[in-house]
Order: structure tokens, then C-alpha cells, then sequence
């Protein structure tokens, strides 16, 4: 007998995602503005295919850390689910049929919807002013479907102009 730890335990689900931002940081102040394009990838992962968003923020230095958080909106394109039905019928057997639910792979597989995120992280420079290490944790959710919501935990290299 196997089991299917998606239907179970759906947070339990790993995969990979990716971001790229671009940040505003006016000189003297705690808060900041950007925008960012992302991205998963994984079978059971998020359905998200790409996502772009606007976010705002504040950072508080102490010492050389600095603590972060953001909140933002956006636009997502996001897989749909596409399902198949196999019907057989023979006189030995009977009548059986198999539900099959995947996500699209197509441009026409994919709807639009909005999102929301939020993040906290933590910065250190690692290279003077112009490169920091990043520690992130965020969460987005979609108006789309629940199967778009996850937390995510990135590590990433900021480098700074």
C-alpha cells in the first residue's frame, strides 16, 4: 500500500523557487520601495509559473546586521489544473475509469490572478558596502487557488550600487 504525502501533509510539499529584486533605498532612511519578478518550479510545488510584484519595507541596522521586513502586492500567472478521464469497458473486466489531475505546461494553461506577500529577513555584508548575504523567510498567497500559498526560506547574496 503507498500513500501519497501530498494529500496528507500538503505543507509538507518541497520545491524550488526564485527571485530577482530591485530596491530604492533613500539615503537616511529606514524605509525602501522595490519590485521583483519570481518564480517556482516543482511537480507538487506551488503552480505558480511567474509573478511579478511591488513591495515596500523597513530595515533597522544594529551594528552591522540589519533586520528587514516587507509587505507587498502583485501579479501572478499561474498553472491550472487540467483533468483527464479514462473510461474502459470490457467483458471480462467491467467498467473501470481513472481520474487523472495534472497542472498545464502550456501558455493556455495558465490563469492571471493577484497576490499578496510579506517577508522578514536578516543582512549581513560579507565584501564593504557592496555585497551582503541575505537570510529570508516570506509567505505569498494568490486569489487564484490555495495550491498558490507557501512559505518560503532563501538564503541569497545582495550586492548593493
Amino acid at each position: 500500500m503507498s500513500t501519497n504525502q501530498l494529500f496528507c501533509a500538503p505543507f509538507a510539499v518541497q520545491g524550488s523557487a526564485w527571485r530577482l529584486e530591485a530596491q530604492r533605498r533613500p539615503a537616511g532612511s529606514g524605509f525602501f520601495w522595490g519590485a521583483a519578478v519570481e518564480g517556482t518550479e516543482g511537480m507538487f510545488f506551488s503552480p505558480l509559473v511567474v509573478g511579478l510584484s511591488a513591495f515596500v519595507g523597513s530595515a533597522k541596522r544594529h551594528g552591522r546586521w540589519t533586520l528587514e521586513s516587507t509587505a507587498g502586492a502583485g501579479f501572478d500567472l499561474i498553472a491550472s489544473l487540467a483533468t483527464t478521464v479514462t473510461e474502459n469497458n470490457s467483458s471480462s473486466v467491467g467498467f473501470s475509469s481513472t481520474l487523472t489531475t495534472n497542472y498545464g505546461h502550456g501558455l493556455s494553461d495558465v490563469s492571471p490572478g493577484l497576490s499578496a506577500e510579506g517577508a522578514l529577513a536578516v543582512a549581513h555584508p560579507i565584501w564593504g558596502d557592496a555585497l551582503d548575504v541575505v537570510l529570508r523567510v516570506g509567505a505569498h498567497l494568490s486569489t487564484v487557488s490555495f495550491e498558490d500559498w507557501y512559505l518560503s526560506s532563501t538564503i541569497g547574496l545582495r550586492y548593493n550600487l
